[in-house]
């Protein structure tokens, strides 16, 4: 069934838009906005039955995240400039990122086989970051390129990720589960911060995006073999020596 990313986790229902035109896959919508839940600020409901009804699955995510959010608080405001302007930079390019992710990951081979068992997973860096005193006309100024970017299995993010949360292992397993894509068919990317710069466990940004408005034809005809290549060009990392 496609949805938007903006509908509640629990009964998929959400207010109307414009492209529901085009079939969403909502008998009802909502005649009232979704409220974000008030501890983690990211899952959204349309009210507090559907909330307490997934809370058994939400749990977990949303009890690290509410952690993050307070430790994130306590490192200081330098901490929360850099870390936001990380953030930024993954939210603002996610839309460029996606064009890149489905031939990274192979959609055009397997697209049912694929989507939920592997990840585009890119890694940053930031080549530019200046502070007051230093003739800048802003308070800090830093620029990210793309250092990497390859398909990985959900084995090997989760070899990844898990140690990153704390908790049990089965706590751990399931967060790295939720961040990744909370909900099935949903396109999985992970973009990480690979200088050090960033402390665990903020430096990775899961970004699960719902593709389902792209056609099986669509995926095939703009499948692109040099997408890594394209990818280091558009995001200004220097190109790789050509192959012999």
């Amino acid at each position: 069934m496609p949805r938007t990313n903006e509908h509640c986790e629990n009964c998929y229902r959400h207010p109307k838009t414009p492209s529901c035109s085009s079939g969403c896959g909502v008998d009802k919508h909502l005649d009232e906005p979704l409220k974000n839940c008030a501890k983690c600020r990211m899952m959204k409901y349309c009210g507090t039955d559907c909330q307490k009804a997934h809370w058994a699955e939400h749990k977990p995510h949303c009890q690290n995240q509410s952690a993050r959010n307070a430790l994130r608080k306590s490192l200081g405001p330098d901490f929360v400039a850099l870390e936001k302007s990380f953030r930024d930079w993954c939210k603002d390019n996610s839309k460029y990122l996606v064009g890149f992710a489905v031939s990274a990951l192979g959609l055009h081979e397997d697209r049912k086989a694929r989507i939920d068992s592997h990840v585009f997973l890119v890694g940053i860096e930031p080549v530019q970051i200046s502070y007051p005193g230093q003739n800048t006309t802003s308070s800090r100024t830093i620029r990210y390129i793309v250092k990497s970017a390859r398909c990985a299995t959900m084995d090997e993010i989760h070899l990844l990720l898990d140690n990153k949360w704390g908790g049990t292992a089965e706590e751990a397993y399931a967060i790295t589960e939720v961040s990744c894509s909370h909900r099935l068919g949903f396109l999985r990317m992970i973009v990480m911060d690979s200088s050090g710069v960033l402390p665990v466990p903020f430096d990775t940004f899961t970004i699960p995006t719902d593709i389902a408005h792209f056609s099986d034809e669509f995926i095939q005809t703009n499948y692109n073999p040099d997408w890594q290549r394209d990818l280091l060009k558009t995001f200004g990392q220097p190109l790789p020596p050509p192959s012999e």
